[in-house]
């Protein structure tokens, strides 16, 4: 999910507003089997892994194949061609614009037959970005929304996506969701069109999130968040860090 560049006033703004909206009681993703939380330039490389399908595999930062200080994370599948995903997703670390983005990081679980990666653009104007690459570990291919979600026989997404949305809203409708003349956040966020464009992964935790455009009546009015559909928690400008509703507004 790309996003459009605001003005400066709108972004100065967004700044001093997202700042408090953050400030809530946080608590550290747990690592499980088969995941790995990393920061920009911390990424070693490590010895291939079974996955919980049988497959081997490693997650490496190639950053400094490619000559940049983001983080780019790479795969390798024994037996598959992992090039054109590892093409996707430098494109990806690539895309974002280094005059509004300082970094990158990721993180990823590996599940069933398949690898869930995350990635964070690293933003200085509190308006992070986030693209999720569900990887098949069997033949290495990137899989599309309805694949991945068949793996996990998930058959209510849309379902959790707009519980996990409207309870966000519910716990702050007077403020960063209380409409405006014109405007119906509540309606704009739980709409059937944007509720599809929700990117499914799974969180270093083994949790169902995913990837979401919210919109709220503060700064930018338009925010790229992680949601957890089991905890109901969110993920915003503290990679890794998961805070629930109550606290967050």
């Amino acid at each position: 999910m790309n996003r459009w560049i605001r003005s400066a006033l709108t972004f100065a703004v967004a700044g001093l507003m997202i700042a408090g909206f953050a400030a809530c009681s946080e608590k550290p993703g747990t690592e499980t089997s088969g995941t790995a939380a990393v920061s920009s330039g911390e990424a070693p490389e490590t010895a291939l892994t079974s996955g919980t399908a049988g497959a081997a595999f490693e997650v490496y930062d190639a950053s400094k194949e490619s000559g940049t200080e983001f983080s780019i994370p790479a795969v390798r599948i024994n037996g598959v061609d992992d090039e054109p995903v590892n093409k996707k997703i430098r494109e990806y670390v690539e895309s974002l614009d280094r005059e509004w983005f300082t970094g990158s990081e990721y993180s990823y679980y590996a599940g069933d037959g398949y690898l869930s990666l995350i990635l964070r653009g690293v933003s200085n104007i509190d308006l992070d970005d986030y693209e999720a690459f569900n990887i098949s570990l069997e033949t290495g291919e990137l899989l599309d929304k309805d694949q991945f979600l068949a793996i996990l026989g998930e058959k209510d997404f849309g379902g959790k996506v707009s519980r996990t949305v409207g309870a966000a809203m519910d716990d702050d409708r007077d403020s960063l969701f209380g409409g405006i003349e014109g405007i119906d956040y509540r309606a704009e966020n739980l709409a059937p069109a944007n509720v599809e464009m929700a990117v499914p992964f799974v969180s270093e935790r083994g949790h169902l999130c995913f990837v979401y455009l919210l919109y709220m009546n503060v700064g930018a009015e338009e925010y790229t968040l992680c949601f957890d559909t089991e905890t109901h928690e969110h993920m915003l400008n503290d990679f890794g860090r998961w805070s629930l509703y109550p606290d967050w507004g």
